[in-house]
C-alpha cells in the first residue's frame, strides 16, 4: 500500500481544510499521515521522511510567495533522491502572480533532488483587507471538495500537472517585491489592547514562536509570517495593528465556523454575476 506523508502550514484555516479534503481522499486508497510543519520546526514531533513513497506540501500564498517556514522545513530535513512530491497552495483568486508563487519552492525541490509530479491551486477567501461573503466562501470550498478528489485520483493514476512559470510573470513578481517589505513591516506594527488578560493563547499558537511575554505584557519578535492567526484567534480581540489596521477583516476569519453554518447557501456565483466575484466563475464552472 502506498505510504503518503502530507506536510502543511495553515495560518488561519484555509490550507487546513483543504489538507483534510486531500488527506481523506488519499486515506480511502492509501496510508496517509497529515502533519503540521510548525510542529516539526518546533521539535514537537519527529519524522522520518524516507519512509514515504510520496510527499505532499501544502501552504497558503502570502504576497505572491510561499511562507518562509516552508523553506525552513526543506532546510531542516533530508529526502530520498528522486522522491516523488506534490505541492498545493491556497490563494485569494486567479491572479497570474499567484500562478507562479511556487517558483522559488520548485527551485528548492529540484535542488533537493526531489521529483515534482503535481501542482495545484485552490481559490479560497482572503483573510486580510477584504473577506469574501460567506456564500462565496462555501461555494469555493465546495469546488475544493471536487478538485481535491480529482487531484488525488490523477496522482494515483500517475498523471502529471506542473504549472509553467512564464518569464514575464517572473518579472512582474520581482517588481512587486514591495509586498515582501510589507510583510516585514507588519511585525513592528502589532499592538495589544489593555483588555488583554495574558491568557497566553497567542504565545502558544504562534507558528514561529514569535510572540512572548515580558514584564506582564505581550511582545512580538521579528520572525513573523504575517499569518494573522494571533489576530483572529484572540478571544478578546485584543491584538490589532496601528498603521495596518485596515488589513484586519471585520468580524474576524473562521472558515470552519462558516462551513458549519447550515443556513449559508453555496450558489452565489453564476454566469450572471458581476463585479469582483465574476473572476471565479470559470474556476467554479470547471470544477
Amino acid at each position: 500500500m502506498l505510504n503518503i506523508g502530507i506536510f502543511y502550514f495553515s495560518g488561519t484555516g484555509n490550507t487546513k481544510v483543504i489538507t483534510k479534503l486531500i488527506g481523506d481522499a488519499f486515506k480511502k486508497k492509501c496510508k496517509c499521515d497529515i502533519i503540521r510543519i510548525e510542529d516539526l520546526l518546533k521539535n514537537k514531533r519527529k519524522i522520518n521522511l524516507c519512509k514515504y513513497d510520496l510527499i505532499g506540501i501544502g501552504n497558503p500564498i502570502y504576497g505572491f510567495d510561499i511562507p518562509k517556514n516552508i523553506f525552513n522545513f526543506f532546510k531542516k530535513y533530508n529526502f530520498i533522491d528522486k522522491q516523488k512530491i506534490f505541492i498545493y497552495s491556497t490563494c485569494a483568486g486567479p491572479f497570474c502572480l499567484n500562478d507562479i508563487a511556487s517558483f522559488n519552492l520548485k527551485k528548492v525541490i529540484k535542488k533537493k533532488g526531489l521529483k515534482l509530479i503535481y501542482e495545484e491551486l485552490f481559490y479560497m477567501s482572503s483573510n486580510i483587507v477584504f473577506r469574501y461573503n460567506d456564500e462565496v466562501i462555501k461555494q469555493l470550498y465546495n469546488c475544493a471538495v471536487i478538485r481535491s478528489k480529482k487531484m488525488v485520483d490523477n496522482i494515483l493514476l500517475g498523471k502529471k500537472k506542473i504549472r509553467s512559470d512564464k518569464k514575464c510573470h517572473r518579472f512582474f513578481r520581482w517588481i512587486l517585491s514591495f509586498e515582501k517589505l510589507a510583510w516585514k513591516i507588519i511585525p513592528m506594527d502589532f499592538r495589544v489592547k489593555k483588555i488583554c488578560n495574558l491568557c497566553g493563547l497567542c504565545v502558544k499558537n504562534c507558528p514561529q514562536n514569535n510572540i512572548y511575554t515580558k514584564n506582564n505584557k505581550i511582545r512580538f519578535g521579528y520572525n513573523c509570517l504575517a499569518c494573522y492567526r494571533c489576530v483572529y484567534g484572540c478571544p478578546l480581540k485584543a491584538i490589532t495593528l496601528r498603521y495596518f489596521k485596515f488589513s484586519i477583516v471585520k468580524g474576524g476569519y473562521n472558515i470552519e465556523k462558516i462551513l458549519r453554518n447550515p443556513k449559508t447557501s453555496a450558489n452565489y456565483i453564476t454566469d450572471k454575476t458581476k463585479g469582483y466575484y465574476k473572476i471565479f466563475y470559470n474556476y467554479i464552472k470547471e470544477s
